[in-house]
């Protein structure tokens, strides 16, 4: 196999029908420290990985999302294109893209410099 642009996780979106039991959950039973408290979702630090725990329905779009960095993301869009997964139209720019993996779940991909 090729070599591999690298990518590191930044941040990922979980859904919940009840945002208090599962900020409950990734808080205190894990030990996630909050970085962030809306009325509709909450952000907490995992690792220098950001989660963010979603209220089931106030997206237009209830799914997962993964969010990584490159450093080469003109690099990488090309070389996720040539394996079979092109970037989305309607979400990509010079700094992001998004593609679907094989279940349909998103994976964005941003600019490694945004942060």
């Amino acid at each position: 196999m090729a070599d591999h642009i690298p990518v590191s996780l930044r941040f990922a979106t979980v859904r919940t029908r009840d945002l208090a039991k599962a900020r409950s959950f990734y808080e205190e039973a894990l030990g996630l420290r909050l970085t962030r408290e809306e009325q509709e979702y909450v952000q907490l630090d995992a690792g220098g990985t950001q989660l963010c725990v979603d209220l089931a329905g106030h997206e237009s779009e209830d799914e997962p999302m993964l969010i990584f960095e490159a450093t080469d993301l003109p690099g990488l869009r090309e070389q996720l294109t040539q394996r079979g997964y092109p970037a989305m139209s309607g979400f990509q720019s010079n700094r992001a893209f998004m593609v679907r993996d094989p279940d349909g779940v998103p994976v964005v991909f941003e600019a490694a410099d945004e942060f």
